[in-house]
């Protein structure tokens, strides 16, 4: 495996995390009520929020390049695992443990039905 193709392989783990990011980054922001000396602030951190969001689609594009597809799936679906855990935990937002676990479940029968493809 060349350094390239390495590199690539974590492109995918990258982009859940950036995915992650600039979710947590958008709810926070769009869920508080500031005043108006502090719109300027949390504006930007909606934007940053979008901005890494679609940073993550550019790293699976550039992913699909050089690793396997069904690497690129799985953690695209991870992606919504990541999400409810780190919401759950960082937002305080009510998700249930056995939502968690479903998506899990799916994302794993999405790597082992991609990865015979």
């Amino acid at each position: 495996m060349s350094k390239l193709q390495q590199f690539a392989f974590f492109l995918p783990l990258t982009a859940s995390l950036f995915t992650v990011a600039g979710e947590i980054l958008y709810k926070y922001s769009a869920n508080i009520k500031v005043r108006k000396t502090a719109k300027i602030r949390w504006f930007s951190f909606f934007m940053i929020g979008n901005f890494v969001f679609l940073f993550s689609i550019l790293c699976n594009f550039l992913a699909m390049k050089f690793i396997p597809l069904f690497v690129v799936y799985t953690f695209t679906a991870l992606n919504y695992v990541f999400l409810m855990i780190a919401t759950n935990v960082i937002l305080k937002e009510t998700v249930k443990w056995n939502n968690i676990f479903a998506s899990f479940l799916i994302s794993l029968g999405v790597f082992l039905i991609s990865s015979e493809l």
